[in-house]
């Protein structure tokens, strides 16, 4: 099945290779726009795991990553959610359906970065009134694989 998939990416990109279009501004090096692309691994080059950095890590970058991806799954403005918001209360109907959406959408926004680690989903329903900061201790608690920081408060 690997194969197929590894045959079936290897197809992808050569078509897309072989394209012809017109040149994507944002993409191309001469455009103010262009940022050249980096991987999770280059973004982790810079970045040491000592208990400090990780402190700070997991305050400023993936405390507000969190709060972004609830909001984007519950459609809510960012400054309408508070530590204490229950996620029953942002889906119209909270149910391990809701619950796997939402770890998709956290994974989405990349929470880790710039480690390359998931969320793995939860082993059980949470309840209706889960609160968003109980949702960043199961963020934390679930990552795959962990983090270097992930001893760390």
């Amino acid at each position: 099945m690997r194969l197929l998939r590894h045959q079936a990416r290897k197809k992808m990109a050569k078509k897309k290779s072989t394209k012809t279009s017109e040149k994507d501004t944002a993409t191309s090096p001469d455009s103010p726009f262009y940022s050249q692309r980096t991987s999770v691994e280059e973004m982790a080059e810079g970045f040491s795991p000592d208990p400090g950095s990780c402190v700070l890590w997991r305050q400023q970058q993936f405390r507000p990553r969190v709060w972004l991806a609830v909001a984007d799954w519950s459609g809510q403005p960012p400054n309408n959610l508070r530590p204490n918001t229950q996620l029953g209360s942002l889906a119209p109907q909270w149910g391990i359906g809701e619950q796997n959406r939402l770890v998709q959408v956290t994974n989405a926004h990349q929470v880790f970065a710039p480690f390359a680690s998931l969320m793995a989903p939860p082993n059980v329903l949470l309840a209706t009134g889960t609160t968003l900061a109980q949702w960043e201790a199961v963020v934390w608690t679930f990552q795959n694989p962990r983090t270097a920081c992930w001893g760390t408060p």
